[in-house]
């Protein structure tokens, strides 16, 4: 019995990985979703798995949903994904910070420009840190962006 039991948890151990990925791959599928909370899952998924490959097709998503709840899920994932892909990551989410996207959407693109690779945004995170703080928009925005204005310094 002992023994049914060690194969058993080595099976699974092994298999691990294996359900990973197909739970990435779907999620990556699950992108293209015309369900929002679908995409909003897959976002989350995606982000948890700091699954680089995922980067170029959040950043698509991120410029052209509608949805804010999509398109913060984007930024956050990006974020979290953390990825050095030659400032791409980073534009967008310079991009979405700014003052015409929802404060939603700019909220998790100023928390996303924390984890993304290289500190070529950094001045343009600054700056844009420092648009929030002061548009008297959305105050958790702002105090989020007051917050971070010295995280984002050289």
């Amino acid at each position: 019995m002992l023994r049914h039991l060690l194969v058993l948890t080595t099976a699974l151990f092994l298999s691990a990985p294996l359900f990973a990925a197909s739970d990435a791959d779907r999620a990556l599928d699950n992108l293209n979703s015309s369900d929002p909370t679908v995409q909003v899952q897959a976002c989350r998924t995606l982000g948890a798995a700091q699954l680089e490959a995922a980067v170029p097709r959040l950043i698509e998503l991120l410029g052209e949903t509608s949805d804010e709840r999509v398109a913060a899920s984007a930024a956050a994932a990006l974020g979290a994904i953390g990825s050095n892909d030659n400032g791409a990551s980073a534009a967008a989410l310079l991009k979405a910070a700014g003052a015409e996207q929802p404060a939603l959407v700019r909220y998790a693109a100023l928390l996303g420009l924390l984890g993304v690779d290289g500190d070529e945004h950094l001045a343009d995170a600054r700056t844009a840190a420092a648009n929030a703080a002061g548009d008297g928009s959305d105050p958790l925005l702002q105090d989020l962006a007051q917050k971070l204005q010295p995280l984002f310094s050289e």
